[in-house]
C-alpha cells in the first residue's frame, strides 16, 4: 500500500479521535515503530489489519470507516497529484482520467512495486462516468469515499451507485458517478 494512504490513515484517526487511539490500534496490528513515509510502500495486510482494528475500536463498520477515511484523504491526494490534472478539469474529468494520470505513472516508476487499483472509466455523458474497479484489496468503499471527497473539494454534487460489487461475488465493482442537477438553479 502506498505510504500516502498509510500516513493519511494515521492522520485521520488522530484528527478524528486522538493520538492514544492511533497508538493503541497500531500496537494491536503491527510491530512497526517508525512513522509512515508518504512515498514508501507498505504491506497491504498491514493496512487491512489496521482498518479492521480501527473499525472495532472506533465502533464503526468497515464500510463507514473506509468511506470517511477516503473523504478525509482526498485533499492530501489532490495536493500531491495536482500537477497531473488539467486546470480546466472538473471532478468527473479527474475521475475519468485518474488511471492514466496517476495510477499508470505509479506502476511505471522504475523499481516501483506500487499496485494501485485498476480502473477502467467510460464517460457515459457530460454528467456521468462509469468506473470498472478491480483490485485484490477490494477497497471499493474507500474508492467511494475518495469520490465523495473529490466532490466536496470541487464543490460538485456527485451521486455514487454501485450496481456490481466484489463483496457481493462479482469479479469487479462498477461505480456509476453522476452529477446531480440543482432543481432550483433556474428559479
Amino acid at each position: 500500500m502506498h505510504g500516502v494512504v498509510m500516513r493519511g490513515l494515521q492522520q485521520f484517526v488522530v484528527e478524528e479521535y486522538d493520538r492514544s487511539t492511533w497508538k493503541e490500534i497500531k500496537t494491536e496490528t503491527t510491530d512497526r515503530s517508525e512513522r509512515y513515509m508518504p512515498l514508501k510502500e507498505y504491506p497491504d495486510e498491514e493496512l487491512l489489519s489496521i482498518i479492521e482494528s480501527a473499525a472495532d475500536e472506533l465502533e464503526h463498520s468497515r464500510e463507514e470507516l473506509l468511506i470517511e477515511f477516503g473523504i478525509s484523504l482526498m485533499d492530501d491526494l489532490l495536493d500531491m497529484y495536482f500537477v497531473y490534472f488539467d486546470d480546466d478539469w472538473d471532478a468527473l474529468d479527474v475521475i475519468e482520467h485518474v488511471e492514466e494520470a496517476i495510477h499508470e505513472s505509479l506502476r511505471a516508476r522504475s523499481l516501483s512495486t506500487f499496485t494501485p487499483p485498476k480502473l477502467q472509466t467510460k464517460r457515459a455523458s457530460t454528467d456521468a462516468v462509469v468506473i470498472k474497479y478491480t483490485s485484490d484489496r477490494q477497497l471499493c468503499e474507500f474508492a467511494r469515499g475518495l469520490i465523495r471527497g473529490l466532490a466536496e473539494a470541487y464543490d460538485d454534487p456527485l451521486e455514487i451507485s454501485e450496481p456490481r460489487c466484489m463483496h457481493n461475488g462479482d469479479p469487479y465493482c462498477v461505480l456509476v458517478v453522476e452529477r446531480q442537477s440543482d432543481p432550483f438553479a433556474e428559479l
